[in-house]
């Protein structure tokens, strides 16, 4: 079980940032160099099993955090994201013009495509 697994790498290592220090001998290892074995000291009693920590973490947590069914999931969120920050933007612009508004949103690059099926937008033009 994943679970078992993680406490069993806790009992051995410990992380300190991007570093990962065996608890028995104290040696470290950066996640750069994690496709390397650890630099267990000698007669350290963890250099037998797991000599690639960052992989076998790495293991650990994917066995036990599913990944997302798509990656689109996250693009809509963002989008949805990006439309309410643009919403906020015109609400918060009132004493400017909702079309100089949008003028500034476009050009900055936060407008977001129209779906063609969706519902028509007003604009400040059409109100």
């Amino acid at each position: 079980m994943p679970a078992k697994e993680l406490f069993t790498f806790d009992r051995e290592y410990r992380l300190e940032a991007d570093i990962v220090v065996c608890k028995s001998c104290r040696a470290a290892q950066n996640v750069g160099n994690a496709s390397n074995p650890f630099p267990h000291a000698d007669g350290c009693r963890s250099r037998t099993e797991h000599q690639h920590p960052w992989l076998w973490l790495q293991d650990i947590l994917g066995r036990m955090i599913p990944a997302p069914e798509t990656s689109s999931v996250r693009s809509v969120t963002t989008a949805q994201e990006i439309q309410r920050m643009r919403d906020a933007l015109l609400e918060i612009a009132g004493r400017h013009s909702a079309a100089s508004v949008e003028g500034d949103i476009a050009r900055h690059g936060l407008g977001l495509p129209r779906d063609p099926t969706a519902a028509p937008v007003l604009s400040a033009s059409s109100v």
